[in-house]
């Protein structure tokens, strides 16, 4: 009776055993299959996204070489408008010398004539004066020959 008693138990516990190996069997496929179905939708949602960008990519390439040659040909006005301002700049740095220059000379000019003119004033003065005394001698001389 202990044997078949014995017997039983473990019977019982080999089918329990096998009960629970199924049941842990078949929640590990669940786990694994629903951890398999996120992960495949999650692996088909980035190859779809892979996709999108790969036909992008053209386009984008087609933009970037569009927006580099854009930025060259900025680049390439900037500088030329640089070069123009460069060159107006030394143009009117040379126009403001000659200007300087010219204001000099009219400067030199202008004192050389002012020192004519003194000069000249000089000598009306001087000339006057004289004039005056050989003046002053007619007129004494002409006086004196109404009183003879």
């Amino acid at each position: 009776w202990d044997v078949l008693l014995w017997k039983g138990q473990h019977e019982l516990v080999d089918k329990m055993r096998a009960d629970l190996e199924r049941e842990v069997s078949f929640c590990q496929d669940e786990l694994l299959g629903s951890d398999v179905r996120c992960l495949q939708e999650e692996h088909d949602h980035l190859v779809g996204r892979t996709d999108e960008l790969e036909a992008r990519r053209p386009v984008l390439a087609e933009e970037v070489r569009e927006l580099g040659g854009m930025a060259r040909a900025q680049e390439a006005a900037i500088a030329e408008q640089a070069g123009v301002v460069a060159d107006l700049r030394r143009e009117a740095a040379a126009e403001v010398q000659r200007a300087k220059d010219g204001i000099a000379e009219v400067e030199r000019t202008l004192a050389s004539s002012q020192a004519a003119s003194q000069a000249a004033e000089q000598q009306s003065a001087e000339r006057q004066a004289a004039l005056r005394r050989t003046l002053a001698g007619v007129e004494a001389e002409a006086t004196a020959r109404r009183r003879e």
